[in-house]
């Protein structure tokens, strides 16, 4: 890569504090994302990076972005330490270096308990479907559609 064009802006996963529906919006990156994309031009030989926002904009912008783990939902993140039997999620997640809100930890484990994917409210624990869940690497909302869509031969 020789030049890179940035507009300064990327599509981030975040999660209404409300709601805790998430969505892909497009919003300016932070000022790390920047650096690195500078990074991309001219490897091979001598390039340049293009800004496409003002330097008023790059002021304005953060230095580091919030860790994903605090702007993503947190189900299928629970069910994967469930499944690798790392004990309670709640617990589990509080060791990290940017733990989640506890709210949101345990909205996620109240959606597998209502799922059928985890057999008590610690949600350390997987049901026989929970461990199926756990193996599709998809929400468990749509795995459970996905499996049950079979089951009831949905699909064609």
């Amino acid at each position: 890569v020789v030049y890179v064009v940035d507009c300064g802006r990327a599509r981030l996963t975040s999660v209404n504090e409300l709601s805790l529906v998430s969505a892909l919006r497009t919003c300016f990156y932070a000022k790390a994302n920047g650096f690195q994309r500078r990074g991309r031009a001219g490897r091979c030989r001598p390039g340049a990076w293009y800004r496409l926002f003002t330097s008023w904009q790059w002021a304005a912008m953060e230095e580091y972005s919030e860790p994903e783990m605090l702007r993503s939902p947190l189900e299928e993140l629970c069910l994967e330490v469930a499944s690798l039997e790392l004990g309670a999620p709640a617990a589990f997640l509080l060791d990290s270096l940017s733990p989640p809100r506890a709210e949101a930890v345990q909205h996620a484990v109240a959606l597998l308990r209502r799922l059928g994917a985890v057999t008590d409210d610690s949600g350390a624990q997987l049901t026989p479907l929970g461990r199926k869940l756990a193996r599709l690497q998809v929400h468990p909302m749509l795995g459970k559609m996905l499996l049950l869509g079979g089951l009831f031969r949905c699909a064609q």
